[in-house]
């Protein structure tokens, strides 16, 4: 990657960060309008060349021109958002500017909504264990941030692929429940936000998914679980299509990990359900083992 180009990701960055600042809410653009209505009514009401006329034109134009500002920084906000996820897509990669905070909190926003300083892909937090990551690891992470970027512009569909992989109703009760929670969850208080009608094994079914999976939708420490950064978008992305009161509970009777399990498939003994699967300081492992990630290309 050229400097210039690094240079570019974390100019737009700052101004990506900057165009937050100033943009209104949905909330504040309905108010602008409706006011904006009031006063052309208004102006269509009075007589043209009295007082109340002119009071009257003057707060419309006042309006109309702070619509149309507040239409410009949208716009603006928009192009600024398409031209990060084009240059993550192609060209994120675990180190330089990618890995400043400006970046971070950029990228995190206009993936997630959220201004979080940290990425949790694919079993690492950025920018913390990056001295800890091997080159396959950096592979893997930035495949996985190519992903979900051309994801965000309408460009490939495996992140649906991976919202499927994620329709039983054990995986979608476990990642609500994370998505609800900005803190690390123990397998016990998973279980606890669940309920009596969910699983007793969030741990497990959480690990069975991740051999199912190219991108892992969770993230594991020493305090317990959450979501990944593909978590937490594609939760934001298909979570309010869930409706709760539309769950089949046809086979409730029987272990959800085990209502997953296809022949051939690893059983819930596969994955004896710990409090969490702690990483140890320093360590590292070959993420890809096992994975096929032959789908994905890597971007020069």
């Amino acid at each position: 990657m050229s400097d210039e180009t690094t240079t570019s990701v974390l100019e737009l960055a700052n101004d990506y960060l900057e165009s937050l600042d100033t943009n209104s809410t949905g909330e504040d653009i309905e108010e602008v309008k409706e006011e904006l209505e009031y006063w052309e009514e208004q102006v269509r009401e009075f007589e043209e060349g009295t007082t109340m006329y002119e009071m009257a034109v003057e707060e419309r134009d006042e309006w109309s021109e702070e619509l149309e500002s507040i239409e410009q920084k949208r716009k603006q906000r928009e192009e600024l958002s398409g031209e990060l996820l084009s240059q993550a897509g192609a060209e994120f990669a675990s180190k330089g500017d990618w890995t400043k905070e400006q970046v971070i909190k950029a990228l995190s926003h206009v993936l997630t909504g959220r201004t979080d300083t940290e990425l949790l892909i694919q079993g690492f937090s950025l920018p913390e264990d990056i001295d800890n990551m091997s080159k396959r690891d950096m592979v893997e992470v930035a495949k996985t941030v190519h992903s979900l970027s051309e994801d965000a512009l309408g460009e490939n569909g495996c992140i649906d692929e991976l919202w499927d992989s994620l329709q039983t109703d054990t995986q979608q009760s476990i990642i609500q429940v994370l998505a609800d929670h900005d803190e690390l969850l123990s397998s016990n208080e998973i279980s606890g936000e669940i309920g009596e009608e969910g699983t007793d094994a969030p741990g497990a079914n959480i690990r069975y998914l991740r051999g199912k999976v190219d991108v892992d939708p969770y993230y594991s420490a020493s305090g317990g679980y959450t979501l990944s950064l593909a978590g937490t978008y594609v939760w934001s992305k298909y979570g309010e299509e869930v409706n709760n009161d539309e769950i089949d509970d046809t086979d409730s009777n029987q272990s959800p990990v085990e209502n997953e399990v296809q022949d051939g498939e690893p059983t819930i003994t596969d994955f004896v359900d710990d409090e969490y699967p702690a990483k140890q300081e320093g360590q590292t492992e070959d993420r890809t083992s096992g994975v096929d990630l032959s789908n994905f290309e890597v971007r020069k």
